[in-house]
């Protein structure tokens, strides 16, 4: 199951909002009321009352705001389970509160849900509290909008599924890339710039998939660890690999509008070389190769899926070394000798910075460059809300 806000309406401003210090605008996304309202989600025998014995999920309690941001919760999973019976009935409670919602579990009467709802809530409570004291004026005409999606899968054939693997919840569907769906040549990028594409950083091409199989490379949309669809590159034996998985559809975007820029990778070879994401960026909006923005995570488990926050992570620049170690003359925001900078850094530092017009390349790359038999998987990339599924 997951939740994703799409709207936050102020809808309108009236006196008790403003004089609560509420200063809108008036319209578009500007309200609060997702700071107010809380949730409580548990797992019900289904009466619809919170009982002893029975147990909140925790990742679905607290304000709206705070757990209503697309991860995917596991009702029932491999590390979860058991799996929900075939032709069986299963519930999930919920209870919200404009103020301070607190449980106060009632006795378990261990009937589950009874014709006539006779041990409903409104016979024996709801075994939550809620206390709407406070002045929360700001909130008022305001309005909160939430996507909800719930998520199966044969459970016989799936034994090591896990809800984590699915790409997070963004308030509209994700874009499924299978192989037929990939650019295979220049030429096809020219003509659909939107396609996604295997591309070799060592001779700069569009790769072929399993192009230098013969050398032991791998490069295809397969169903990897845990049954996870994923793209899977492998270095051959030649100079230098490098791969990627990797599209020009996002061109022309400032930096600072990117809302969020994420990506799920398993690293399954036992160097230290983890994937990686990097972009071309435009620093002066002149459309020139000024190189590229390089996000290498930090703390990746061999043999595990990690998904990446890269807005929140070290940045390089991959042209540092080659400029005496200095980073592009920017806004004197932060130190241009020191290496690597934290997203916000560069923003401040250089606040027109775009990716590039033309040659808008954004991809996740194995290689740094090598070793050979490097063998990683990458799951999903998420560019400012737009997700990106890879499935064989």
């Amino acid at each position: 199951m997951a939740a994703d806000i799409t709207a936050t309406p102020e809808n309108t401003l009236v006196d008790p909002e403003t004089d609560a210090g509420d200063v809108g605008p008036a319209s578009g996304d500007n309200g609060e009321l997702q700071n107010y309202l809380n949730f409580s989600f548990w797992k019900d025998d289904g009466d619809n009352v919170y009982e002893t014995g029975e147990s909140q999920i925790t990742q679905l309690v607290g304000p709206a705001g705070g757990i209503f941001n697309g991860s995917w919760v596991a009702l029932a999973d491999s590390q979860s389970g058991p799996a929900l019976v075939g032709d069986s009935t299963s519930y999930v409670a919920k209870a919200w509160c404009f103020g301070t919602l607190t449980p106060n579990p009632v006795a378990q009467d261990g009937l589950g849900k009874t014709e006539g709802a006779t041990n409903g809530p409104l016979v024996r409570g709801t075994g939550i509290t809620c206390n709407g004291s406070g002045n929360n004026n700001a909130a008022q005409t305001d309005g909160v909008v939430v996507d909800v999606s719930f998520y199966a899968v044969q459970s016989r054939n799936n034994g090591a599924f896990l809800c984590s693997s699915l790409p997070p919840l963004t308030g509209s569907a994700p874009v499924i890339v299978n192989g037929d769906d990939l650019a295979l040549s220049v030429q096809d990028v020219i003509d659909t710039p939107s396609k996604w594409l295997f591309w070799n950083d060592t001779n700069n091409t569009v790769m072929t998939i399993n192009q230098f199989s013969g050398t032991g490379g791998t490069n295809d949309l397969v169903t990897g660890p845990m049954g996870v669809g994923a793209a899977q590159m492998t270095l051959d034996s030649g100079v230098n690999p490098r791969y990627n998985i990797a599209t020009y559809k996002y061109k022309d975007v400032k930096l600072a509008d990117i809302g969020s820029l994420k990506y799920r990778i398993y690293d399954a070879s036992a160097s230290s070389e983890t994937p990686y994401l990097h972009f071309n960026v435009d620093f002066a909006n002149n459309d020139t190769w000024q190189r590229r923005l390089v996000q290498v995570p930090t703390g990746v488990v061999a043999n595990t899926w990690t998904t990446v926050d890269a807005l929140a992570g070290m940045w390089s620049w991959s042209g540092y070394a080659g400029n005496g170690n200095m980073w592009p003359t920017g806004a004197g925001a932060f130190d241009e000798s020191v290496e690597y900078h934290t997203w916000a850094e560069i923003l401040a530092a250089y606040p027109n910075a775009e990716t590039r017009s033309t040659d808008s390349f954004l991809g996740v790359r194995v290689g740094h460059p090598g070793p050979a038999g490097e063998n990683s998987f990458v799951d999903w990339i998420e560019f400012d809300g737009e997700v990106t599924n890879f499935e064989d």
